[in-house]
């Protein structure tokens, strides 16, 4: 016979090992638990991330793409596969903007459609234009930005182009010559990091303010949303799109080229609060 004190040892080893087992399944329930709750959240994220609900970007706005041979999905979808550049060669030494189908572009010779050319805009209007960027709408890119300098100076003059027409917008968004720019909001507003004259440029002589403007005013009539210093580097504000149903606007104010501060620019019943850094 087993000792008594030998038995009870191994009476009570026995007890530990099922309970550690117990322990350790137990443990692995929660586990398991744990790691089908997180597939359902993430489950529930990327159904939430294709759920489209933003004005113009509903599911019911898509329909219409179903007709495949339709009038109005066969123009989006050729827009959609649309490839555009700038081009610079001999003939074109101020540059054309460019553009050709997909289908076209993956072959040796693509066939090109000029949107704009420079020289052609230059010789009409009798300026030295330097085409000096744009910025295009999403979704559908056709509203257009051009920022253009007399003779390649830092200070250019934007206009609003649409590259459907392929013709400058009557009445559209329009500045002087200025140091700075513009950027899209929406439609019909933009925001204007410009000169707004006496106190509005910094100390190295770049704009500081940022103004929203609204189409059909007056440049002047802009409102301030967000003010840096005149001693920054660089200020301004700008559209961040956080996703298809959310558009948040941000101020920045760098105090020198390695170091900026960011704020957040709150918007309420279409007015824009006070930034929070």
């Amino acid at each position: 016979m087993m000792p008594s004190k030998f038995k009870t040892l191994l009476l009570l080893g026995s007890a530990l090992m099922l309970s550690a087992c117990g322990a350790g399944e137990a443990a692995t329930d929660k586990m398991t638990e744990k790691a089908s709750e997180a597939a359902d959240t993430m489950k529930a994220k990327a159904t939430k991330m294709i759920e489209y609900t933003a004005a113009g970007q509903t599911d019911e706005d898509h329909l219409y793409l179903e007709e495949v041979l339709g009038d109005k999905a066969l123009t989006d979808v050729t827009a959609w596969n649309e490839v555009h550049n700038f081009w610079q060669d001999a003939t074109h030494v101020r540059g054309i903007w460019r553009k050709s189908t997909l289908e076209s572009y993956l072959t040796a010779t693509p066939k090109w459609e000029t949107v704009l050319d420079y020289d052609k805009l230059a010789a009409d209007e009798d300026k030295n234009w330097v085409y000096k960027g744009n910025s295009c709408l999403p979704p559908k890119y056709t509203k257009c930005l051009i920022n253009l300098s007399d003779g390649g100076k830092d200070a250019t003059i934007v206009r609003e182009f649409d590259a459907a027409t392929k013709s400058f917008v009557e009445g559209g968004f329009e500045t002087p010559e200025f140091k700075g720019g513009l950027g899209w909001v929406d439609e019909d507003s933009v925001i204007a990091n410009i000169d707004f004259g006496d106190g509005t440029m910094t100390d190295s002589g770049y704009p500081y303010i940022a103004k929203l403007w609204k189409r059909g005013t007056p440049l002047d009539s802009a409102v301030e949303i967000f003010r840096g210093k005149p001693e920054d580097v660089s200020a301004g504000a700008y559209l961040w799109d956080m996703d298809e149903d959310r558009k948040e606007i941000f101020g920045y104010s760098s105090s020198t080229f390695y170091d900026r501060e960011y704020f957040w620019i709150p918007q309420k019943d279409g007015k824009m609060l006070d930034p929070v850094k």
